[in-house]
């Protein structure tokens, strides 16, 4: 958490991460240091049929996950959080580009939800999902810093 708050400078108030699927970075022990000094956690769920994602806060990275559509793991159930109430969000991706634009899987989930809440966006990538450039449209919502395991980049001009 150290990095994140120095990053940030100040203290988070709530952290937004997500389990990996194979080809995405395992954050696992940054959330169960969240959870180990009582930080609050959430992890999205998805409403295929609706198209939409929300914030579950969760108190174990074990008990109550799921294993749902495409693989993802998710919280079976636990109280959703209102979006403005996030001060971090950890977004995976099929690759970032250093302006901050992120290619993810095609359906729009992060993209649909990260409109909703002013929390800082993170992708988180390895470094050969780094790519010269990223096609974005405008409903496509960039990231405020892309951490790879070499390095932090920070998109210039920044969005804050």
């Amino acid at each position: 958490m150290t990095f994140l708050e120095s990053e940030l400078g100040t203290t988070i108030r709530r952290v937004m991460g997500f389990l990996p699927v194979p080809g995405e970075p395992d954050l696992t022990r940054m959330y169960r240091f969240c959870i180990d000094f009582d930080r609050p956690l959430c992890l999205p769920r998805v409403d295929w049929d609706a198209g939409t994602m929300v914030a579950v806060a969760v108190t174990s990275l074990d008990e109550g996950i799921v294993t749902g559509r495409h693989g993802l793991r998710e919280p079976a159930q636990g109280t959703v959080i209102d979006p403005t109430d996030l001060g971090v969000v950890i977004v995976p991706g099929l690759a970032f580009d250093e302006a901050g634009n992120r290619l993810g899987r095609g359906g729009g989930f992060y993209d649909r939800f990260l409109a909703t809440t002013p929390a800082f966006r993170i992708g988180v990538c390895f470094e050969v999902q780094l790519v010269p450039s990223v096609p974005a449209g405008p409903l496509d919502v960039p990231m405020d810093a892309v951490v790879t395991e070499r390095r932090v980049i920070r998109p210039s001009p920044p969005r804050r």
